[in-house]
């Protein structure tokens, strides 16, 4: 969780620094949406929630994609950060990039943690269908491997 919620915030912060709309959708107990925005309070909102959520929600990652895809455009790009080693969710992530929604994933390799099945067919997947992935790893820089990461291009953000 500290490793996701320290993405999610390090990408947010990076948006916003560029005055760009920046929106969050978290799935924990509780579904918690932040529409997008770039006002100088957002980050602090985006910091609030990212500060007591939890991994223990009941929906999968796939079924929150489905659920909150009305929310995504053309003019959106959606960023994905999860451990989640499910390949439904690889597949409704596909979907919405073939609805011209700009996407891209952080996957939190679990297996780098713990005891957890690898997260080899979920990024397969994505590199197949041409989602710009990154992969962190336990003791990773967060930042370094971000930088890393080709740039997004621009429009409204949802981490």
């Amino acid at each position: 969780e500290e490793y996701a919620v320290t993405i999610v915030a390090s990408l947010a912060g990076h948006f916003l620094s560029q005055r760009r709309n920046v929106g969050l959708i978290v799935s924990g107990a509780h579904l918690e949406v932040i529409p997008p925005d770039r006002s100088d309070r957002q980050l602090v909102k985006m910091l609030e929630d990212l500060a007591v959520v939890q991994a223990d929600g009941g929906q999968s990652l796939a079924e929150v994609l489905i659920t909150e895809s009305r929310r995504f455009s053309r003019q959106d790009t959606l960023v994905v950060v999860t451990p989640s080693t499910e390949e439904s969710w690889v597949t409704t992530l596909v979907e919405l990039s073939a609805r011209q929604v700009r996407t891209s994933a952080v996957l939190v390799e679990p297996e780098t943690f713990a005891h957890a099945p690898s997260s080899l067919m979920a990024i397969s997947g994505l590199v197949a269908a041409g989602i710009p992935t990154q992969l962190v790893k336990y003791g990773d820089d967060i930042a370094s491997v971000l930088a890393a990461a080709p740039g997004p291009t621009p429009g409204r953000h949802r981490v």
